[in-house]
């Protein structure tokens, strides 16, 4: 019988789109909490608006892990 493994991150993962793909690792978005709502990183939320929010509030934007 064939072993299937499958590769999971969350978006805080540093690797290039290409490896990415190359290793078809699935990425699972984390949860950014600013001004009271949410966000699914890279989705909803890119890094400039999290740099952002700081700049502008003074604040650190909260994370939460991806559920499975």
């Amino acid at each position: 019988m064939e072993e299937k493994i499958a590769i999971t991150c969350d978006s805080s993962l540093d690797l290039s789109p290409d490896l990415i793909k190359e290793y078809n690792i699935k990425v699972l978005s984390m949860v950014i909490k600013m001004d009271g709502a949410e966000y699914l990183d890279i989705e909803e939320a890119a890094p400039d608006d999290i740099l952002g929010y700081h700049d502008r509030t003074g604040e650190l934007a909260v994370t939460s892990a991806p559920t499975m």
